[in-house]
């Protein structure tokens, strides 16, 4: 008895209202299954966009391509996005490894220099030297 209206349907929804709700889920199932492929291509992919590295990253983008990151929902798209990040950070990455790696192999000197000592010159090697300038 408490759950007749369950068993009835609603003659009042409109046919515009029934369709705005199917395709609202259409909608968010449609951004369930691209989340969940992007999840495939990119488990690490909740956790990579919320860094600060890839809002940098996000910032060097045309201004379409940044409008285009923010509001999409395609995975391909998005997983080619994240790989190009990625990509980038590694070389990024490589490069200040690879100066570290260069200042840890320098050889720095040791021990004292030895003061530059006065040579007498002759007449000879003063007169030549005038010359050569």
């Amino acid at each position: 008895e408490d759950f007749k209206e369950l068993g009835v349907a609603n003659t009042q929804q409109s046919d515009g209202d029934f369709e705005q709700s199917v395709a609202a889920v259409k909608e968010d199932l449609s951004k369930q299954m691209q989340h969940n492929l992007l999840l495939i291509q990119h488990k690490d992919y909740p956790t990579v966009v919320a860094s600060d590295e890839f809002k940098v990253w996000a910032q060097t983008l045309p201004p379409e391509e940044q409008q285009e990151l923010n509001n999409t929902w395609d995975a391909m798209y998005l997983g080619e996005k994240l790989s190009s990040f990625k990509d980038w950070l590694n070389k990024k990455q490589s490069g200040s490894q690879q100066r570290q790696e260069r200042l840890q192999r320098a050889v720095l000197p040791q021990g004292k220099q030895a003061a530059p000592t006065a040579t007498a010159m002759t007449e000879e090697d003063g007169f030549a030297l005038a010359f050569k300038r």
